[in-house]
């Protein structure tokens, strides 16, 4: 048997109720929400007045040829919260592509650019999720990725990063001609990617005549490909099956 707070998670998550608390950003009428979410007027009234029991909805009215007409809109904590739709979707494909770049989020979320930059500002306030800043890019990820996993997962989203560490997990220890060799980058490139990724700590110079390049953390590194890309991962395991045996 379901409890209460099940019960009230189900009824919140249905889809009229979604789609109310996504037409009501600003406040309107029971006739303008209906018209837009094309809900029957006498399901509409009875959602908003549920909605308005448990808080959700503030409302606001006035006077017209004698009559009061009200309006309705999301409360304040509920239009940054988890059963808002636009915040659950934005944690939805952030969980999926941990890491992901703005220009990618809003890409996959088909939210206007104002309105999504509004509510991430308010969800990285908020802590619902965090942001890596460069110089270039902003990185999101949610409120457990861990801080080691960060830097990774970032330089996996960037195509020489990617090479590289995943040459390093196929091969180990590693001379910079190896490297140069398995990718098509200009050696100055690879040399500039290198070297980011030994400030980083994400890979360990060992010195010598020839000196080699190994991955810091090769169980780390393979579990980061492995949330950005499963189906390489299983690629990688088949392939090496002795190799990764203990992973």
């Amino acid at each position: 048997m379901l409890s209460m707070r099940q019960k009230l998670t189900a009824k919140v998550n249905s889809e009229t109720i979604q789609k109310i608390l996504e037409s009501t950003d600003q406040f309107k009428t029971v006739s303008e929400i209906s018209t837009e979410c094309k809900i029957p007027k006498s399901t509409t009234y009875r959602k908003i007045k549920y909605l308005q029991e448990i808080g959700m909805l503030e409302v606001t009215g006035f006077i017209t040829d004698g009559g009061r007409i009200n309006k309705y809109k999301c409360g304040k904590l509920l239009r940054y919260g988890k059963y808002n739709p636009k915040v659950k979707k934005i944690l939805s494909i952030i969980t999926s592509n941990p890491g992901i770049c703005y220009n990618e989020l809003q890409e996959s979320s088909g939210i206007p650019n104002g309105t999504l930059s509004h509510y991430v500002s308010s969800m990285v306030k908020d802590s619902k999720i965090i942001v890596k800043r460069t110089s270039r890019r902003s990185w999101f990820f949610l409120p457990n990725a861990k801080p080691s996993e960060i830097n990774l997962i970032i330089n996996l989203r960037k195509e020489t990063g990617k090479n590289i560490l995943s040459f390093l997990l196929l091969n180990g220890s590693s001379t910079f001609s190896d490297i140069q060799k398995s990718t098509i980058k200009a050696p100055a490139t690879i040399s500039l990617t290198i070297t980011h990724l030994v400030e980083l700590g994400l890979v360990r110079r060992i010195p010598g005549t020839r000196p080699k390049y190994e991955l810091t953390d090769r169980e780390l590194t393979f579990e980061c490909i492995k949330k950005l890309e499963p189906d390489t991962s299983d690629r990688l395991k088949e392939r090496f099956a002795d190799t990764f045996s203990y992973l």
